[in-house]
């Protein structure tokens, strides 16, 4: 696994967001699950992503910079991403599937589109659904929301 260097907000920011689904895990598989398979479904993205951010945690060290960027897509963080088709811009905000102040572009970790980017990095392509159909995306840069 790399070595990181984020900003001390920036990792606050994941340590917070990784107490706050850790808390919720269970109920989250409760209200989401609706059969088993979905279930299983749910645990592992949620048992990956914190298995994930453990090592991430890890290996990371804290720096006194006040940026906010990220190495890879977290819960709690603000995804941009440039259409390559016609190079239109979307930023999105990846939130816990129970958050209750939801504001225009959040996207639950849970959703499709949540899945497709939660843990990718900046530079990475993805296909994702956006409102005007199917695109094939890069994505710019990752941001924690501090």
């Amino acid at each position: 696994m790399d070595n990181y260097n984020i900003s001390i907000k920036a990792f606050e920011s994941i340590i917070r967001n990784l107490v706050k689904l850790e808390e919720e895990q269970h109920i989250i598989v409760e209200y989401f699950a609706k059969s088993a398979a979905e279930r299983s479904e749910i645990v592992n993205i949620i048992e990956n992503y914190i298995k994930t951010i453990d090592q991430f945690i890890i290996n990371s060290k804290q720096n006194s910079r006040h940026d906010r960027k990220l190495p890879f897509a977290t819960i709690g963080c603000e995804i941009e991403v440039e259409n390559m088709f016609n190079q239109n811009r979307h930023k999105f905000r990846l939130i816990s599937a129970l958050e209750e102040n939801l504001i225009y572009g959040d996207v639950s970790f849970l959703s499709s589109l949540g899945q497709t980017l939660l843990l990718k990095r900046p530079g990475s392509i993805v296909e994702v659904d956006l409102p005007a159909g199917r695109a094939k995306c890069r994505i710019i840069s990752i941001n924690a929301i501090i």
